[in-house]
């Protein structure tokens, strides 16, 4: 998922559906694909002037279908909307009635609003221990969430290194060498194609971010983090997954098969391929739990088996 530098003359246009506008207006280097979801669907469901949940439902279902279409369907989009109208009809139908429900509702989505930044400072400090002086860690496509995890163990003064592959299909491993770069953190930029390599004897362990925690405690995340999460457990280096919890869904896939189809919405250099060639390009993949050895997220340190225990003793993620 890209994120724009600024909002165009385009971006800016009124006459696109409110959801579209606020997407992009809340679509920042400092937010996830998930949080600029939540945040586009609070503006419509504060500016809805819907008398019933029914009402409600349609209206953000729309807005959805909106995001999903507009934005390419990406892992990220397609999970933070249904999780978003989820959320909010299972607050909508309870017995305290709609008025009193839907202002409920409006605080909660105003404090989780303000709580994005606490809860990465939270997982930060729930890795502390695990990174030890010297380390090399191994991190692919970008995360804030693994930034967060990196910045705070260098303002506590450990001395370590990152191995940042090139993270295709976006080259988001290119943002995340500048950000690391501006942190002063020791930076080693390698092709996708060289993990193996460099996992079999340079690197102690791995962080990922996550697109998606599921129930069985696998992740969906950009495309490579599968291949990368069999190396490490080939290799015996740990496989860490940093992610917020209110992206932990109740989504089972058994394989890959079971993903959303998302295309291929991103160029391959295909200019000196025979026209008849069919190009597959797909923006992420499924890591089952047995190659994640911890999940770092704001509830705690857990491990892939804790996870449907964790969606069963939640109810909200406000």
């Amino acid at each position: 998922f890209l994120f724009p530098a600024a909002m165009s003359e385009q971006e800016e246009r009124v006459d696109l559906p409110l959801a579209i506008r606020k997407f992009r207006q809340f679509t920042d280097p400092d937010s996830n694909a998930a949080e600029a979801v939540f945040q586009a669907l609070t503006e419509v469901f504060k500016q809805s002037e819907a008398t019933t949940t029914m009402q409600v439902k349609e209206e953000l279902e729309e807005a959805a279908e909106l995001l999903k279409t507009e934005n390419g369907s990406t892992v990220a989009i397609t999970s933070g909307c249904d999780l978003f109208v989820g959320h909010v009809m299972n607050v909508l139908n309870t017995d305290e009635g709609f008025s009193s429900s839907k202002r409920k509702l409006l605080d909660r989505l105003e404090r989780f609003k303000k709580m994005t930044v606490i809860i990465r400072l939270e997982i930060a400090n729930h890795t502390e221990r695990f990174i030890t002086d010297d380390s090399t860690i191994l991190v692919h496509g970008f995360s804030r969430v693994v930034l967060a995890i990196l910045r705070n163990a260098a303002k506590k003064n450990k001395r370590f290194k990152v191995i940042v592959t090139e993270s295709r299909r976006d080259q988001a491993g290119v943002r995340m060498v500048k950000e690391l770069d501006d942190m002063g953190i020791p930076t080693i930029f390698i092709t996708d194609c060289a993990v193996a390599h460099y996992l079999a004897q340079e690197v102690d362990m791995v962080f990922v971010g996550a697109e998606m925690v599921v129930e069985n405690g696998g992740i969906v995340n950009k495309i490579g983090t599968y291949q990368i999460a069999i190396i490490a457990h080939s290799f015996n280096k740990p496989f860490y997954v940093a992610a917020e919890s209110y992206i932990f869904t109740r989504v089972y896939p058994l394989n890959q098969q079971d993903l959303p189809d998302m295309g291929t919405q991103a160029p391959l250099a295909t200019d000196n391929l025979p026209a008849s060639t069919e190009v597959w390009n797909s923006s992420s993949d499924y890591t089952p739990p047995q190659y994640i050895r911890l999940l770092f997220t704001d509830q705690g340190v857990l491990t892939p088996s804790a996870v449907s225990d964790e969606l069963i003793r939640r109810q909200n993620f406000w």
